[in-house]
């Protein structure tokens, strides 16, 4: 906060050498808790390799705690290892983000 940072941005992935970032909202937590008005800007979640309702969830609750300094982008991925990972097919990527 007192060198003008104004927003921080992470995104999320899995499987990745080196470990960057599996739990962007547990990143994002951490910044609301140790700041007073950084936003963060999770860009992107990767919408199919999660449960809707609980998706929402967890976004309305960092929303709420963080008095609206979330930003939140749903994307689907670029790489096929992360829905492997997951037990999601690849190919209903598009349609379980619809």
């Amino acid at each position: 906060d007192e060198h003008g940072v104004d927003t921080v941005q992470t995104e999320e992935h899995h499987g990745v050498a080196n470990s960057w970032l599996p739990s962007p909202f547990t990143f994002a937590g951490a910044v609301f808790g140790a700041t007073r008005r950084i936003a963060v800007t999770v860009s992107a979640i990767i919408g199919p390799l999660h449960d809707p309702l609980r998706l929402a969830e967890d976004i309305a609750v960092l929303d709420l705690l963080s008095a609206g300094r979330l930003v939140t982008v749903a994307g689907i991925g670029y790489r096929p290892e992360e829905y492997e990972r997951a037990g999601v097919g690849w190919g209903r990527r598009g349609r379980l983000q619809d």
